[in-house]
């Protein structure tokens, strides 16, 4: 079958293939031909992942296609806001399985998150390291439960915080913004509202997206970091 990608310049020389029938599914590259070469590696082992978690993809024929759906290169707002992609296949409102399979997804990246630092000591997470996303990756795990936070806080769903209310423990950090987005969840299903945010466009679909992405980058990243260490 066809697979249809969503191409964007997350930043200068980072560019990630999304596809789009088959959330949390991503390739990279430095530039746009390179993320769609590696697009169908990633499709294959996402069946097979899927497969092998007990959620077969229904229309997967054993036959894997890729077209190009849409491109989209990322540009600078006010104050520096690097505005990202807003699909047309972002427009379209989840249905109640869309949110369940979404919901699924993120307990099983969540659980390879903190199989993979949980074991870390303390020392380690805090130790600096220039590869890591955020400086170290205590700082990364930080990262992902504030982007989580933010991208829900996108469409008004996420819950008030102050700067001083940010758990420091970054597990207790995740477990608190996770918690409040999977309460969440069921909100999105039907939503279609397309919000503007400092010039980039946000729906229930885009958010989702953007949250299964992120957390499955980083996770390929912190894998890198302790494999090199």
């Amino acid at each position: 079958m066809f697979y249809y990608l969503g191409i964007e310049e997350i930043e200068p020389n980072h560019w990630v293939a999304h596809t789009f029938e088959l959330p949390g599914c991503f390739s990279r590259g430095a530039t746009q031909e390179e993320a769609i070469k590696n697009a169908p590696g990633q499709v294959a082992a996402r069946l097979e992942w899927l497969a092998r978690h007990g959620r077969p993809f229904s229309s997967d024929d054993g036959e894997i296609k890729i077209k190009v759906g849409e491109v989209f290169e990322s540009w600078e707002s006010t104050n520096d806001y690097r505005v990202n992609a807003f699909f047309e296949h972002d427009k379209g409102p989840l249905a109640a399985d869309d949110v369940d399979l979404a919901g699924w997804l993120l307990g099983q990246s969540r659980q390879e998150l903190l199989r993979i630092c949980g074991p870390i000591p303390v020392e380690k997470l805090n130790q600096p390291d220039e590869k890591a996303a955020s400086g170290s990756i205590a700082k990364t795990l930080a990262h992902i439960a504030t982007a989580e936070w933010w991208y829900f806080d996108s469409l008004d769903l996420a819950f008030k915080r102050r700067t001083e209310d940010i758990p420091l423990d970054p597990f207790e950090n995740l477990k608190t913004v996770r918690g409040h987005v999977m309460e969440q969840l069921p909100k999105l299903v039907g939503d279609t509202q397309v919000v503007d945010r400092s010039g980039e466009l946000w729906s229930a679909r885009k958010i989702l997206r953007r949250t299964l992405w992120h957390e499955g980058d980083h996770i390929t990243q912190i894998k890198s970091l302790i494999q090199a260490q």
